[in-house]
């Protein structure tokens, strides 16, 4: 609009007559492309300083976010702690999207307006990877689901081992009834108990 509005000030002639009176109208052409400049400039530094805010809060959403999902879980909790952290992310990414998409279209207004806009490609960069990170999330929960369990199965396993060797030692080692032991195979038999305590 402001564009429009300077081609139609400079359609403007330069005097106009009338009667017998010549009006000179450069001057108010230049105050009118004055407050035309200074309007434009007051726009720009208006969107820059939205857009620095918009990306701060961006960046900031990011920054925790991947810091979030960077973190490797290894027990249960720390897994659903994760989905939860995830899910919660997931909910905050949509008002992130809008305000990222307005940094976008308000760089493209100073660049209609100056010619060049602003740099926002690190952003950019940053919010591909987080968006890489979140959709790649369900196959890192799994990941680590299933390295659980085989570590949970392996723990298992030893506890399996080590139970069938204690009852191998009880069965080999328990005691006889009372009346059918000695007095060292007693004291033998109380040492063993004291050892499997």
């Amino acid at each position: 609009m402001l564009k429009q509005k300077r081609k139609e000030l400079k359609k403007l002639p330069d005097s106009v007559k009338v009667d017998c009176i010549t009006v000179n109208l450069v001057p108010f052409k230049g105050g009118v492309e004055d407050i035309f400049k200074r309007l434009s400039d007051a726009l720009v530094e208006t969107l820059q300083t939205s857009i620095e805010k918009d990306a701060e809060e961006v960046f900031k959403f990011i920054k925790a976010g991947l810091d979030k999902l960077n973190s490797n879980p290894q027990s249960v909790e720390e897994i659903e702690k994760m989905h939860s952290d995830a899910m919660q992310i997931q909910g905050e990414k949509e008002d992130t999207v809008k305000l990222f998409e307005q940094c976008e279209k308000k760089n493209l207004m100073i660049k209609q307006i100056t010619g060049q806009s602003m740099r926002l490609s690190e952003l950019e960069s940053m919010w591909r990877e987080f968006d890489a990170r979140i959709n790649a999330f369900n196959d890192k929960i799994e990941d680590q689901k299933s390295r659980l369990e085989k570590e949970i199965d392996s723990r298992i396993k030893g506890l399996n081992a080590d139970l069938e060797k204690m009852f191998e030692r009880w069965q080999e080692k328990k005691p006889k009834e009372r009346n059918e032991l000695t007095r060292e195979e007693a004291l033998e038999t109380a040492e063993m108990m004291k050892e499997l305590r």
